[in-house]
């Protein structure tokens, strides 16, 4: 009910600064027809559990030749979104093999819902879907409004969500399947204005911002996507805590030293890595300098601390629609030069691994983690104002979120 409230509160905001858009088309595969086109890719079956019917979906990871299901209630407005839906539509545009079997299994299941909280915390978790991982429809509506829905995602692949009737798509989805490149989306959505937008627009230039960088290379590095198109002009901002956040989030994954290889590799093509950086432990140790606060050892939050961070969060947007609607100028300054605005496509291309470095970067981190323990110690020592505490333990539950969440938002 708190997590509600806060969503209906925010909506309501946020529509005073909600900008005028067009409509996204809506693309739509009925699921008996879809199965039916894509026979050695997808199953399906009617299945009843706790006296709820569902359609119990399988995929198939094109490499390994394994099955992952999953379910979805047939009487229900509920939908998933996130991974099944994206290896969904990588199955209906033909997209690289690669990104497909990525994608399978995938790490966790987030869902959109309308109705009873109750109810869809039940049904839900049947699925499997984590409590955190439910995105309520917008207020007053059954299903989701197909426009709000793409322009509130992270970027173009995620346009996409999946139920028992079939699976919803945009072009631009499709796009980013077919071709593996994606983009940022960035507009002020009700509904989801309460996480901020992941571009800023200067002098009609569209910039994108620090979290939005980490969704396009977290989706590269990871394989589920091959590149994105980005401005030289992003490089005057820094992706500064992200690094913390990616490299948090790969941890514990047999990858970790490989991807923080290719994560590498990506920052110096964006223009995130310094000349005097020879090292992804370089570039860390600068972020983590700026960012002592952020916390390597923290848990995640349960269902209380996320309501209690979304009320933050809260608070954080009304400080910032403040500043919109009074002019309150933010102390940026942006200037760009021709080469700044000609955009370049960031990808793997060239990138070789390496399994003495991705073992040398693994045996590295508890030195690494050694460092910022007593970075992080140091800061709690000192004083902080009220008002900065506050602003900062958003930042630091933001970014605690961010480490363990495996949704595209």
């Amino acid at each position: 009910m708190t997590e509600s409230l806060i969503v209906q509160l925010s909506t309501l905001m946020a529509s005073e600064f909600q900008p005028t858009v067009e409509g996204i088309s809506e693309n739509f595969i009925p699921m008996v027809e879809w199965v039916k086109a894509f026979p050695d890719s997808l199953r399906s079956a009617d299945i009843c559990i706790d006296g709820i019917d569902f359609v119990k979906l399988g995929m198939k990871n094109p490499l390994s030749g394994k099955w992952y299901d999953l379910l979805l209630p047939k009487n229900e407005r509920i939908w998933l979104k996130g991974g099944p839906p994206r290896a969904g539509i990588d199955i209906t545009a033909a997209s690289p093999i690669s990104m497909l079997s990525y994608e399978l299994p995938w790490n966790d299941v987030d869902a959109i819902a309308s109705g009873e909280g109750s109810r869809i915390r039940r049904i839900t978790r049947l699925m499997g879907v984590d409590p955190d991982g439910v995105e309520m429809v917008e207020p007053g509506n059954d299903k989701p409004d197909f426009t709000l829905y793409c322009l509130g995602r992270d970027t173009t692949q995620n346009q996409v969500y999946l139920g028992s009737d079939g699976l919803h798509y945009s072009d631009a989805a499709f796009y980013a399947a077919q071709t593996g490149e994606i983009r940022v989306v960035g507009q002020y959505i009700g509904g989801r204005a309460l996480y901020g937008v992941d571009v800023m627009n200067f002098a009609g230039v569209e910039m994108v911002k620090p979290r939005g960088m980490m969704r396009l290379v977290k989706a590269v590095v990871e394989g589920k996507a091959l590149c994105f198109d980005y401005l030289p002009g992003n490089s005057t901002m820094d992706m500064g805590i992200y690094w913390l956040v990616l490299s948090r989030k790969w941890l514990n994954r047999d990858t970790f030293g490989e991807y923080m290889q290719k994560m590498y590799y990506l920052g110096k093509q964006m223009g995130q890595v310094a000349d005097s950086e020879q090292d992804i432990y370089d570039v860390l140790a600068r972020a983590h300098g700026t960012y002592p606060f952020f916390d390597f050892e923290s848990t995640p939050m349960n269902e209380v601390g996320i309501a209690r961070w979304k009320a933050g969060k809260l608070i954080k947007q009304a400080d910032r629609e403040f500043g919109w609607k009074y002019r309150v100028p933010s102390g940026i300054r942006f200037s760009t030069l021709e080469e700044d605005l000609t955009s370049r496509k960031i990808s793997l291309k060239g990138f070789t691994s390496s399994p003495h470095h991705s073992a040398s970067i693994t045996n590295h981190w508890s030195i690494f983690l050694n460092e910022c323990r007593y970075r992080t110690q140091r800061f709690y020592q000192e004083n902080h104002d009220a008002v900065s505490r506050f602003f900062l333990k958003s930042d630091l539950e933001e970014s605690i979120l961010d480490q363990f969440d495996n949704t595209e938002d």
